[in-house]
């Protein structure tokens, strides 16, 4: 997910989350808020926008032990948040929002990275290894 999104359950692990009703899956990870009452969780936009759903929609959380490093991500940027950005969008934006941080994604993710006054949105088109 690319986000982290916070959980009433106690895992710290990759984790998927699929919407009951259109089967959407990613991954994301999952922390404890103990000002989260269960069965609810807490999901940012960019999580919620990956699995299609909405505030107050119903989610499974399922613990995900083999989701694996990757080696090799192709990432694209959503050409009407690139309107008027010049430079390396790599430099600008991918290599600060990646390095030195853990951020799972999965094909077909899209996610949302700050920098340089504004934001640009990218979706992951192919992940290496694939699923």
């Amino acid at each position: 997910m690319a986000a982290p999104s916070s959980s009433a359950h106690d895992q710290s692990q990759p984790s998927s989350s699929s919407d009951l009703g259109k089967n959407e899956e990613t991954v994301c990870i999952v922390l404890a808020d103990d000002e989260c009452e269960q069965p609810n969780i807490r999901m940012n936009k960019v999580v919620r926008a990956n699995l299609r759903v909405c505030i107050g929609d119903v989610v499974s959380i399922h613990h995900s032990p083999d989701v694996k490093n990757g080696n090799q991500v192709h990432i694209l940027p959503i050409d009407d948040t690139i309107e008027g950005v010049t430079g390396n969008l790599f430099d600008a934006y991918l290599k600060p929002y990646f390095t030195d941080a853990y951020r799972p994604v999965r094909k077909g993710d899209l996610f949302l990275v700050r920098g340089m006054m504004r934001s640009v949105e990218f979706k992951v088109m192919e992940t290496n290894p694939s699923e």
